[in-house]
């Protein structure tokens, strides 16, 4: 009988043991002291860096956002008979020759397609009001996007003895990926998501964000931050996960080349001496 139990615990820690290490995870309620988080892919601190554009005075990622918005304005403008008389005699051709309803077509094709929102723009009030549609909101100039993993493991450990050899002995250390631990998500500015959401679509998830590691030891996030839309301006956002026992994390600086414009861009555009 004595004989039998001891067989039946070798089989059971044998069979423990081929779980752990040869599936490469385990399955406890929580991370146990020693367990290790990490940011796959990722250094302590993330930089990118956009150059001005010094003709309009934005940042290169707020080109075509700040284009958008000098053609939507220079089409209004049209719209109320107001630009240049080049211009609007064009926008009028257009509209009397393709038909009564065709304002907005006319304008677009005017100011975009023959790019009249540069004429437009070049006229200091106008572009004020272009540069501060895209100022007043974060975003504005679009998004960088971090799909952000983290791994968990616990650390393993092993010692083998041989009385063949005099009764030397050996040991050796490692690591295994743990699965369904508990990760907690904190940020300092930006937004995350599931890998799979879309924003915009989906609203951001809760900050702080928890979630559960896979069967790789995985737990993963996607990380919006907004692009400068200024030039000059630097902003630094906090990325961390931690399992209680331990915490990694990654800072991510943004910043906007100075402008070297001899141009002062920075009254409002509310200034009526220009004109359009």
């Amino acid at each position: 009988m004595k004989r039998l139990l001891v067989v039946t615990v070798g089989v059971l820690l044998a069979s423990i043991g081929a779980y752990i290490f040869g599936c490469g995870e385990t399955d406890p309620a929580m991370a146990p002291a020693g367990s290790t988080i990490t940011l796959v892919g990722y250094d302590a601190e993330e930089t990118v860096t956009f150059a001005c554009d010094d003709t309009w005075n934005v940042p290169n990622s707020c080109y075509n956002s700040f284009r958008e918005a000098c053609i939507d304005n220079c089409a209004l403008s049209l719209q109320d008979g107001e630009g240049s008389e080049i211009a609007l005699s064009t926008y009028q051709s257009c509209v009397e020759t393709t038909g009564v309803g065709s304002e907005g077509d006319c304008s677009a094709y005017v100011c975009d397609t023959l790019s009249y929102w540069l004429t437009y723009c070049e006229i200091r009030k106008n572009k004020l009001q272009a540069q501060n549609t895209l100022r007043a909101k974060e975003g504005s100039c679009g998004y960088q996007y971090w799909l952000v993993s983290a791994l968990v493991q616990a650390a393993t450990s092993t010692s083998t003895s041989s009385a063949a050899t005099g009764g030397s002995s050996s040991a050796s250390s490692g690591s295994v990926p743990m699965n369904d631990i508990e990760v907690r998500w904190v940020t300092t500015g930006g937004d995350l998501y599931k890998p799979e959401d879309v924003p915009g679509a989906v609203a951001p998830l809760a900050n702080p964000y928890y979630d559960r590691t896979d069967d790789r030891g995985i737990s993963e996030v996607k990380y919006r931050i907004p692009n400068p839309n200024v030039c000059g301006a630097e902003m630094t956002y906090q990325l961390s996960a931690d399992v209680g026992t331990a915490v990694a994390g990654v800072k991510f600086t943004v910043t906007a080349g100075e402008s070297t414009s001899t141009d002062d861009d920075t009254e409002s555009a509310d200034d009526d001496t220009a004109t359009k």
